[in-house]
């Protein structure tokens, strides 16, 4: 222990230990800060794809089901594109669609509960992370898989700097 013998050189004492504490543990909360932010944007991104995804599903009287993707929309999940991917699966879990060659379901492993699930694989060289969301449309219960290859994830921080400066835009304006 050390024993100061002035007032003066405890305080700067104290401070050196608390610069010290404080420059350890600043960087800490802010790449925790940032991790979370990052992870909590990439679940809403890729809830908004389910829902873009979910919307242009049309069940028809025979119980059969049509998705009628617009073509730009045809472009981002295919598989040239490489980055995002979907796939659409019954309450069986049979694949209705799919934006991969196979047409395979993106996690076929997925439990298919009733909440959200958040999943990672691999498909080849990629590794993929994304979402399972059921849905409900037409009184029936689908569950629209999306992901994205993490390979372009660089692009995120772009998406965190753009989300960011809409924040402070919309603060501005109010």
């Amino acid at each position: 222990m050390i024993h100061f013998k002035s007032i003066i050189s405890r305080i700067i004492g104290l401070h050196g230990i608390a610069v010290g504490v404080t420059s350890v543990l600043m960087p800490l909360a802010l790449y925790w800060l940032l991790s979370s932010a990052a992870n909590d944007l990439h679940h809403r991104a890729l809830r908004e794809h389910a829902d873009t995804v979910a919307r242009y599903l049309v069940a028809h009287p025979d119980g059969t089901w049509a998705l009628q993707l617009p073509p730009g929309l045809q472009e981002l999940y295919s598989e040239a594109y490489g980055r995002y991917a979907y796939a659409v699966l019954d309450d069986v879990g049979r694949t209705l669609f799919s934006s991969l060659e196979d047409r395979s379901p993106i996690f076929p492993n997925d439990a298919r509960s009733s909440r959200t699930a958040f999943l990672e694989a691999r498909r080849g060289d990629a590794q993929i992370y994304g979402a399972s969301i059921p849905k409900e449309i037409a009184d029936r219960t689908l569950w629209v898989q999306v992901a994205e290859d993490l390979a372009h994830r660089d692009v995120l921080i772009d998406d965190i700097v753009s989300a960011g400066a809409r924040s402070a835009l919309c603060h501005i304006r109010t």
